[in-house]
C-alpha cells in the first residue's frame, strides 16, 4: 500500500514547529546549567542563589516550559498527519511541566487559570487553600528532574522581580497571568508577616499553614518577603522576633518558635552584595548582642519620653512629619545621591541624644538610618515608602509599644528642618489629643441607670488591599500598608503597667502579658469595652483584672488604674 503523501505546506509547518520546540529545549537546558552553576557557587542555599546568583535564569526556564505547553497540541496534530517524524508528542505530553498534577491535585496551568479579585487584587480563599496543598504535600513526583527543582524555581520566579528585575523586557507576555497569580499567593503571606493587627484566631490559622507547609512554604515566603519589602536581613530578623515576642498568647508564641529554624537562616541570606556602600555593608546584618546593647543605651531616653502626654504628642508629630517627608522625599533622595562615592547623609540629632551621629543611606525605595553609639554599637532602622518603620529592637517595642513614633520624630525632624517654610513652622503638635475628655462617638444616655455599663463596639476594620503586580518597564507599585491604621490609641508602657499592678502582682509575668494583650486587642478593635455611666472612662477585661482608662477624645485613651475584678464593681 502506497504511503499517503504529506503536502509541502504541512511539512513546512512541521519543521517550523519542531525547530521552535528544540530552541525552547535549548533555552531550558541553558537555564538549568546556569542554575547548577549558581548552586555550586552559593552552596545550594536557595536564598543566596536568588539574591546573589547571576544571571537571573528562572524567567528563561518558565518561559521555555510555558511555550512548550502551548506547542505540544500542534505537534501532536502534525505528528498524526505525518508532518513530524521521530519525535512522539505523547512522550512530551507526559512530561509537560505546566500540565502535570502535583499531589494536591493542582497543576501550574490550574494556577494560571485562577482569577484575581479586581477590587482587592487577591486570590480567592479557596484558590489559596488549593495552592497550600502543593506545599503541604511536596513537589517531588515521579522521576522528572524539573519537578524535583520546582520549589526552588517557583521561589526564584517570584523573588527575582524584586531582587534582579529582568532587563528591559520584564516578565514574558506568555507568563504574565501565571506570574500575577503566583505572586498574589506569596503577597498573601507577606502581608501576614507585617500585619500585627490580625485577629488572634486568624493569626493561629495562618501560622498553622506555615508550620504544616514547612520547610518549603516558610522558606519560600521568607525569601520572597524580604525582596518584596526591600528590607535588610537585620530588619527581617527583628520583624520575626517582634512577631514572636508580641504574640498575644503562649500558643502563638510557640507556633512562631516552630518557624524559627526555617525563617532565620533564610533572612540571614536575603541580601545583595552591592546594595549599600562597601564600608556600610556590614550594617545590614543582624547581631543580637549589638542590637541588645543599642536597646540598653536607648532605654533611659525612652523612659523620659514615654509619659502618657508625651506619647500622644509624639503620635501626632510623627504623623505630621511623615506627611512632610512624603513631600520632600525626592529632595532628600537627591541629597543622599549627590556624591556618588559617599551615597549618604550624616547628621546629629541633639547633644543629649544617646546616639552620637546618624548615617542615612538609600536602598532602592527604602531609607536606612544607622544610629552610631560609642564602642562600635549601632542600630539599623529602615523607613519604607508607606511610612512603616522596620528594625526597632523587639525588647524596646515590647516595653514601649509606641516607640516607633519617637524614632520617626527623632530621625526625620533634623532632616526636614531645612525644608521648613520661613513664614510658618512645619512641625506642629496637634492639640486635639490633649482636649478635655470627650467620648466622641461613644455617647452615654442619661436615661441609663448608673450601675449599668454601656457596651463599646470595636471600630470597623478596613479591608486590606495588597499591592498590584506590574510588569515590563513600569515602575514597581507602592506596597500598600498591610495593616489598617489603629482606630484607638492607648498611651502605655511596661513600666506604667508594672507600677499600676503593684510590686507583688507585677512579678507574675503572665499577668503583665495578659494586660498587654487586653490593651492591644482593644486598640485593634478585636475586643469590646464598657463605658462607665456618668463618667468619661471605660473599662476592659484582662483576666482577673480590670483596666480603667480615661477617654481623651480623638480615639485617644490613657490608663487611670488597673484593679482586681472584685474591686472594680
Amino acid at each position: 500500500m502506497e504511503r499517503e503523501r504529506v503536502s509541502p505546506e504541512l511539512t513546512g509547518k512541521g519543521k517550523k514547529v519542531l525547530a521552535r520546540f528544540n530552541t525552547l529545549r535549548k533555552i531550558g537546558e541553558a537555564s538549568h546549567n546556569a542554575r547548577q552553576t549558581a548552586i555550586e557557587e552559593h552552596g545550594k542555599d536557595v536564598t543566596a542563589i536568588i539574591f546573589r546568583g547571576e544571571p537571573p535564569f528562572i524567567y528563561d526556564f518558565f518561559y521555555a516550559k510555558r511555550e512548550q505547553h502551548d506547542i505540544i497540541p500542534a505537534m501532536k496534530t502534525l505528528y498524526e498527519k505525518r508532518a513530524i517524524v521521530g519525535t512522539n508528542p505523547s512522550v512530551l505530553e507526559e512530561n509537560d511541566l505546566f500540565a502535570q498534577k502535583f499531589r494536591g491535585g493542582l497543576s501550574l496551568i490550574d494556577i494560571e487559570n485562577m482569577e484575581i479579585d479586581p477590587q482587592t487584587h487577591e486570590l480567592a480563599p479557596e484558590d489559596i487553600r488549593r495552592i497550600n496543598r502543593i506545599f503541604r504535600s511536596g513537589f517531588r513526583i515521579g522521576k522528572n528532574q524539573d519537578q524535583m527543582h520546582m520549589l526552588a524555581n517557583l521561589i526564584c520566579f517570584t523573588s527575582q522581580q524584586w531582587t534582579h528585575p529582568h532587563p528591559e523586557i520584564g516578565v514574558p507576555t506568555s507568563l504574565k497571568k501565571f506570574h500575577e497569580n503566583i505572586t498574589a499567593y506569596f503577597d498573601y503571606y507577606t502581608s501576614f508577616l507585617t500585619d500585627f493587627k490580625r485577629d488572634p484566631l486568624n493569626e493561629t490559622n495562618m501560622l498553622l499553614m506555615l508550620v504544616l507547609g514547612k520547610p518549603s512554604l516558610s522558606m519560600a515566603i521568607g525569601t520572597y518577603a524580604v525582596g518584596k519589602l526591600n528590607i535588610t536581613p537585620s530588619s527581617a530578623i527583628k520583624l520575626y522576633k517582634q512577631r514572636k515576642v508580641l504574640a498575644s498568647d503562649i500558643s502563638l508564641k510557640w507556633r512562631w518558635g516552630l518557624l524559627e529554624k526555617s525563617f532565620l537562616p533564610v533572612f540571614k541570606q536575603a541580601y545583595r552584595n552591592d546594595a549599600l556602600p562597601e564600608d556600610l555593608e556590614r550594617y545590614q546584618h543582624y547581631s543580637e548582642e549589638i542590637d541588645r546593647a543599642a536597646a540598653e543605651k536607648l532605654l533611659s531616653y525612652m523612659q523620659k519620653t514615654s509619659t502618657a502626654e508625651q506619647q500622644l504628642q509624639n503620635k501626632d508629630e510623627a504623623e505630621n512629619l511623615l506627611r512632610q517627608w512624603n513631600k520632600h522625599k525626592r529632595d532628600v533622595r537627591r541629597e543622599v545621591t549627590k556624591d556618588p562615592k559617599k551615597r549618604r547623609l550624616e547628621y546629629q540629632i541633639s547633644e543629649d541624644y544617646p546616639a552620637e551621629k546618624i548615617t542615612m543611606i538609600r536602598n532602592r525605595d527604602t531609607f536606612i538610618f544607622i544610629m552610631h553609639f560609642s564602642d562600635n554599637t549601632h542600630l539599623t532602622l529602615e523607613l519604607d515608602k508607606t511610612g512603616r518603620l522596620f528594625g526597632v529592637p523587639p525588647s524596646l517595642l515590647r516595653r514601649y509599644p509606641h516607640v516607633g513614633d519617637t524614632f520617626i520624630m527623632d530621625l526625620l525632624m533634623p532632616i526636614l528642618e531645612k525644608y521648613k517654610p520661613k513664614d510658618a513652622p512645619v512641625f506642629q503638635i496637634s492639640a486635639a489629643s490633649l482636649k478635655p475628655p470627650i467620648a466622641d462617638d461613644l455617647e452615654v444616655s442619661e436615661e441609663v441607670p448608673r450601675e449599668v455599663d454601656q457596651e463599646i463596639k470595636p471600630p470597623k476594620r478596613r479591608r486590606l488591599i495588597p499591592a498590584l503586580t506590574v510588569f515590563e518597564s513600569q515602575p514597581l507599585p507602592p506596597i500598600t500598608p498591610l495593616a489598617p491604621k489603629v482606630e484607638r490609641f492607648v498611651s502605655y508602657s511596661e513600666d506604667q503597667i508594672i507600677e499600676l499592678l503593684g510590686p507583688q502582682v507585677s512579678r507574675k509575668q503572665s499577668v503583665v502579658d495578659q494586660v498587654f494583650r487586653a490593651i492591644s486587642n482593644f486598640e485593634q478593635g478585636h475586643t469590646k469595652g464598657l463605658m462607665l455611666q456618668g463618667d468619661s472612662r471605660i473599662r476592659i477585661r484582662a483576666g482577673d483584672y480590670r483596666i480603667i482608662m480615661d477617654i481623651l477624645g480623638g480615639g485617644n485613651y490613657s490608663i487611670r488604674a488597673i484593679v482586681n475584678r472584685k474591686d472594680a464593681y
